[in-house]
């Protein structure tokens, strides 16, 4: 089952697999009483080891996708506060532009470094890592572009 869950490529899978070991676990319970289940649960038994299993990859896979979302508004409006402080230190107010692009750089690199966790399914951590890949890179870029305005700015004064 551990397999299974982190070979998972949607979070549609793996609710299918959960729903199925729902199914299981209610079966299971049918002939029961109180008395018995509260043990079994207890005891971590199946079906329902690979039941928490499946709602804690669900779980995580829920909050890889939200921190996408997150990755990607967070670094956006680094990217805003990155371009007006660019505007502004180009209109001639040094100081405060300045100090709003290194804030937005600062947003946009924060964000888009690396996570450290790797439970769950991989193909969400996958998705996370390449979205983070990327804004780093255009980051990078952007630094270089700035950096070569600023120099040629430089060279005119």
């Amino acid at each position: 089952a551990v397999k299974k869950i982190k070979k998972a490529e949607s979070l549609n899978e793996l609710i299918t697999e959960y729903e199925s070991f729902l199914a299981k676990v209610k079966e299971y319970e049918k002939d029961k009483s109180d008395k018995e289940l509260s043990s079994i649960r207890l005891r971590q038994i199946e079906p329902y080891k690979t039941k928490i299993q499946l709602e804690s990859a669900i779980r995580d896979w829920e909050s890889k996708g939200e921190g996408i979302k997150r990755l990607l508004v967070q670094w956006c409006i680094g990217l805003l506060v990155l371009g007006l402080g660019c505007v502004l230190y180009y209109k001639g107010i040094s100081w405060f532009g300045m100090a709003l692009v290194l804030a937005g750089l600062g947003e946009m690199i924060w964000w888009s470094s690396p996570s450290l966790s790797l439970a769950g399914a991989v193909t969400s951590f996958e998705t996370l890592l390449n979205y983070k890949l990327t804004l780093s890179v255009i980051s990078l870029i952007l630094v270089v572009v700035i950096w070569n305005m600023n120099e040629r700015k430089q060279r005119t004064l």
